[in-house]
């Protein structure tokens, strides 16, 4: 969150040397860093989405139908160049959140088992 004190705008209102350059520089310094955060979280997805893949490459059933419509939307992707990343970050939250559930649901149904078979005992 960037903010302006009331003391930096009624210096940015009334015209004084430097002040809007100050203003500029500490929002320029801001976008920078979120800019370098946001980077890292999509170099630490795009890297464990890598490792995951290599390790459940038989396990992606419909990972076809996002590569369609990544294709048709090439043009967008020439025209909005961060979109992609964020699309693509977006994607392996996606594929990840299914292998939770996925995972959670065999969970489920050994549990249910175990409690079939401790019900017969």
């Amino acid at each position: 969150k960037f903010e302006i004190t009331s003391d930096e705008i009624q210096k940015i209102v009334t015209c004084q040397k430097g002040a809007i350059e100050r203003c500029l520089q500490g929002l320029k310094t801001k976008i920078e860093a979120k800019k370098r955060s946001a980077d890292q979280k999509i170099s630490r997805s795009k890297n464990k989405s890598n490792r995951e893949q290599k390790a459940t490459s038989g396990a992606r059933i419909a990972a076809s139908q996002p590569m369609m419509s990544m294709q048709a939307g090439s043009n967008r992707a020439q025209v909005f160049p961060n979109a992609q990343s964020l699309l693509d970050e977006k994607d392996n939250t996606i594929e990840d959140l299914r292998e939770t559930v996925a995972i959670l649901q065999m969970k489920v149904q050994k549990l249910e088992q175990l409690l079939r078979l401790k019900d017969k005992k």
